[in-house]
C-alpha cells in the first residue's frame, strides 16, 4: 500500500543511503504524471520564472508566485485531493 512521504521518512532514507527521487512540475497534469511514475517528492520553485513565465532569472519571481503554482495556491479541491497523494513511497523502497 502507498502512503506519503513525510519529512521524517526522507530523513530515514537519506541516513539508510536510499535514493530519494524528486522532480519539478509546474502544473496540475504534470505533477499527476509525476504522480503515477512513483516520484517521492515534486518541487515547485523559482525556477518557474524561467521556465513557465520566460524570465531570464529567477530573482523577480515572489513567494506568492510560488505559491500559485503549487497545489496550495489556486488548485480546486478536486487537485488538492489527488495532490495530497503526490508524495508517495512504494513498499519496494
Amino acid at each position: 500500500m502507498e502512503r506519503k512521504v513525510t519529512v521524517p521518512d526522507l530523513q530515514r532514507m537519506k541516513e539508510a543511503g536510499t535514493k530519494i527521487t524528486a522532480l519539478t512540475a509546474y502544473d496540475f497534469p504534470f505533477a499527476q504524471i509525476v504522480d503515477q511514475a512513483g516520484i517521492d517528492v515534486i518541487l515547485v520553485g523559482d525556477t518557474l520564472g524561467m521556465v513557465v513565465q520566460g524570465l531570464d532569472t529567477t530573482l523577480p519571481v515572489t513567494l506568492d508566485e510560488v505559491i500559485y503554482h503549487s497545489p496550495h495556491g489556486r488548485a480546486r479541491p478536486e487537485a488538492l485531493a489527488a495532490w495530497s497523494a503526490t508524495c508517495r513511497s512504494s513498499p519496494t523502497r
